[in-house]
């Protein structure tokens, strides 16, 4: 994938996490520098945590973004999308999906990068 949404996962215990690290976030295992990349995109992941940000600038306030949980480990603070904010729940089933973050007009210029949205079905 061009644009994958990678983060690691270590080769001691097997825990994923988002970033990639130098030190495993299991708090049984801290290896150092046993990090190999791990995909994340297609993973399904859970909303754990999420608010809606009414006084930070956004195209369509309010702002909604939180934690969501990979199946399989890891977790990621990330902008939620397609969603309005009274429709989102805790464990809530989401997907990433790969999206417009930010424009500059003036520079005709924008930013891409992964945003999580409700799992479709």
């Amino acid at each position: 994938m061009l644009y994958g949404l990678v983060g690691g996962r270590c080769t001691a215990c097997g825990a994923p996490q988002f970033p990639k690290g130098e030190v495993c976030v299991n708090p049984e295992c801290r290896t150092h520098d046993k990090q190999e990349d791990y995909e994340f995109a297609d993973r399904p992941a859970r909303v754990m945590t999420f608010t809606g940000d009414m006084l930070a600038v956004s195209a369509d306030p309010p702002a909604i973004y939180g934690m969501v949980e990979f199946e399989g480990g890891g977790r990621m603070m990330a902008d939620f999308t397609d969603c309005e904010l009274e429709n989102v729940k805790v464990g809530q089933p989401m997907r990433m999906v790969f999206r417009r973050r930010m424009t500059d007009d003036r520079r005709g210029f924008s930013g891409y990068f992964w945003k999580a949205a409700p799992a479709e079905g």
